[in-house]
């Protein structure tokens, strides 16, 4: 039976990314586990070069497993951006945005998720994690709507084909930015416009218990995109 595991793994030790996730990987083998979700980056703009992306990979074929999924990044998330023991304008700049309305922060943005799919094609993995930060302001006005709308589809207009290249697909994470129905308003967007073979439902339980407490509405409705 297949089993899967979280790696998420924070820099404790000297080299955290060879020694330190080595050992984890190690752990999580002998534990009995078979597959990984891969974490570590998720939500920083920090790029992973080819020889990286070589090296992750390998390390954990050596390892035995085998990766599930991988987080993607928004590039917005400050509390795991480079700095964020000392935030300062830096760490918190965000200059990778796939839902900026700035023409070169939001290509940015597309060109973060194109490197998080090499990765995700390097590990085999079918699919990424993304962040898609709706807030319960998007559907309160026609312009509301299209601030947010219109650079989101140009975005996954522009990864779609990549994606499909690469075999791997988007999986928008249920997060704690908005409540339920404007989730659900965003994944009747998403899938009247993109087929299952781009893009799906990360279900995240947590997530979904903490904007919908008892009720699984997202699963109700959704239940034949959920992919990760």
């Amino acid at each position: 039976m297949d089993t899967c595991i979280t790696v998420w793994h924070w820099p404790h030790q000297e080299r955290w990314y060879d020694e330190g996730i080595r050992n984890s990987l190690t752990l999580i083998k002998e534990a009995g586990f078979t597959h990984i979700n891969w974490n570590p980056d998720s939500g920083s703009s920090y790029w992973l070069a080819d020889a990286e992306i070589e090296f992750t990979s390998r390390i954990v074929a050596d390892a035995g497993l085998k990766v599930h999924s991988v987080h993607a990044s928004n590039g917005r998330n400050p509390i795991t951006e480079i700095g964020y023991k000392n935030p300062g304008p830096f760490a918190m700049e965000t200059r990778k945005d796939f839902l900026s309305p700035h023409e070169w922060q939001r290509r940015s943005g597309v060109e973060l998720l194109r490197n998080r799919v090499d990765l995700a094609a390097a590990f085999q993995s079918p699919n990424i994690v993304l962040h898609i930060d709706i807030n319960d302001n998007v559907f309160g006005s026609e312009a509301a709507e299209r601030a947010f709308f219109d650079p989101l589809f140009q975005s996954l207009d522009e990864i779609r084909p990549y994606c499909v290249e690469k075999g791997v697909q988007i999986a928008a994470e249920t997060l704690l930015c908005a409540n339920a129905q404007n989730f659900l308003n965003l994944y009747d967007r998403l899938f009247a416009r993109y087929s299952k073979e781009f893009i799906g439902v990360c279900f995240d339980c947590g997530h979904w218990e903490l904007i919908e407490p008892g009720k699984l509405s997202v699963l109700e409705r959704f239940a034949d995109r959920v992919i990760a």
